[in-house]
């Protein structure tokens, strides 16, 4: 790409507005052609993955993306893990990346000169012990204190959760299905403690 090219491409995808988005893609390993492709044709500027089964820690390049991404020890089986893909177009927006573990990534960056933190999280499968899902929670909240209150947070992943349709006021609506598991009920209370919302449930979808 020429670089004027890539100026004219550039001033293409800043008019749009941020896109973020969020994929379990069970295993990111001979899929990233596949995911890309997709990414591209929607324009996604941050994307959130998780049940990656990549090992170890760190960033590449994949194609226009910058790979993040947080897994298993290397001397472990190669399971669970998080990652985030950020067009490159958004790389000099990036600030800084705290690798928490294979359960809890976080990008730290800058839009519109504004700090914004993406979180990146994959929680502990329901046939795991209450603790796991206990632990798993408390190390989410210690770095959400972290972060200043004014500055914005998003919070994506596979929180092994439904939540079902009761409204509960500042955290969720009743646009969503009828079921309600236990991890749903700790979601809840967990967004309720930290004041966050559970965006989607806000929205009316289409059947």
């Amino acid at each position: 790409m020429t670089s004027k090219a890539r100026k004219r491409k550039t001033r293409e995808w800043k008019k749009q507005p941020l896109r973020i988005a969020c994929w379990n893609v069970k295993s990111f390993n001979n899929k990233d052609q596949e995911i890309i492709t997709e990414l591209n044709e929607h324009k996604i500027g941050i994307f959130t993955i998780f049940e990656t089964w990549q090992r170890g820690k760190g960033t590449s390049r994949d194609h226009n993306y910058i790979l993040i991404y947080n897994g298993q020890a290397k001397t472990e089986g190669a399971r669970s893990g998080v990652g985030l893909l950020i067009h490159d177009l958004y790389e000099d927006n990036i600030e800084t990346i705290d690798y928490i573990n294979n359960r809890i990534l976080i990008a730290n960056i800058t839009v519109g000169n504004k700090p914004l933190h993406i979180i990146s999280v994959y929680a502990p499968d329901v046939s795991k012990p209450d603790q796991s899902m206990s632990e798993f929670y408390e190390n989410l909240e210690s770095q959400i204190y972290k972060i200043p209150k004014e500055e914005t947070l998003i919070l994506l992943g596979d929180l092994k959760a439904r939540i079902g349709k009761q409204v509960v006021d500042d955290v969720k609506q009743a646009f969503n299905e009828e079921v309600l598991n236990q991890q749903g009920e700790m979601l809840t209370e967990f967004c309720a403690l930290n004041e966050l919302r559970i965006n989607k449930t806000f929205i009316k979808h289409k059947i």
